[in-house]
C-alpha cells in the first residue's frame, strides 16, 4: 500500500492531465457520435448527413488537436503505453541475444519484423478511425515522427486526417442511420 501510495504521487500531475483529456474527448464524442449524428441523418438523411457530419468532425477533431498541441502535453497517454511496449520489446529482443539466438538475425528476420510493425499500424489505423476517430488515429501516428503534440501538420498527417475521417463516419453513418431505422421499425411494429 505504501508503494502505491508514493506512485500516485510521483504521478499525480500525469494522471491528472491523461484524466482530464480523456474526459474531455469521451464528453465531446458521445454528444457527436449520438445525440447529433442521429438527428442530423433522420433530418437530412444518410447522404447529406454523411457530408455535414464528416465536415463536422474535421472541424471538431482539428479542433481537439490543436488544444492538444497548445498544451504541450500528451493527455491521451499514449506516450506511457508507448514506452511500456518498448521496453517490453527491447527485454525481450536483448534475452533473446543472450541466448544463442543471434543467428536468427538475419535480413529475412528483420523483414519481417519491419513488415509486421507495417500492419500493426495500418491495422489500428483502421480500428482507430472506426472504433474511435480521426483525433486518435492522428496522434496514434505521429508518434512515430515524435510530433504528437505540434500544431504544425504535416502532408501525411492531413491524408491521415482526412482518409480517417472519411472512414470513421462512413461506420458511424450506417451504423447510426441502421440502428435508428431498425429502433423506429422495432417500435412502429409493437405499437
Amino acid at each position: 500500500m505504501k508503494r502505491t501510495n508514493g506512485l500516485l504521487k510521483k504521478y499525480r500531475e500525469r494522471i491528472i492531465q491523461i484524466g482530464s483529456g480523456l474526459s474531455l474527448l469521451a464528453v465531446v464524442n458521445w454528444l457527436y457520435n449520438y445525440p447529433l449524428w442521429i438527428f442530423v441523418i433522420e433530418w437530412l438523411g444518410p447522404i447529406h448527413g454523411w457530408v455535414y457530419l464528416t465536415l463536422g468532425v474535421i472541424v471538431i477533431n482539428r479542433g481537439l488537436l490543436m488544444l492538444h498541441g497548445m498544451t504541450q502535453n500528451d493527455w491521451t497517454g499514449l506516450d506511457i503505453i508507448e514506452n511500456h511496449i518498448k521496453k517490453m520489446i527491447m527485454a525481450a529482443y536483448f534475452r533473446e541475444i543472450t541466448m544463442d539466438r543471434i543467428m536468427k538475425l538475419n535480413s529475412f528476420y528483420l523483414l519481417c519484423l519491419e513488415r509486421l510493425a507495417t500492419w500493426r499500424k495500418s491495422f489500428t489505423f483502421l480500428v482507430l478511425s472506426i472504433f474511435q476517430d480521426s483525433f486518435w488515429a492522428v496522434a496514434y501516428l505521429r508518434s512515430s515522427n515524435g510530433t504528437r503534440t505540434s500544431l504544425h501538420f504535416s502532408k501525411r498527417d492531413w491524408i491521415i486526417f482526412l482518409v480517417s475521417s472519411g472512414i470513421g463516419s462512413t461506420y458511424w453513418t450506417i451504423r447510426q442511420f441502421s440502428l435508428w431505422e431498425l429502433t423506429k421499425y422495432s417500435v412502429s411494429y409493437f405499437l
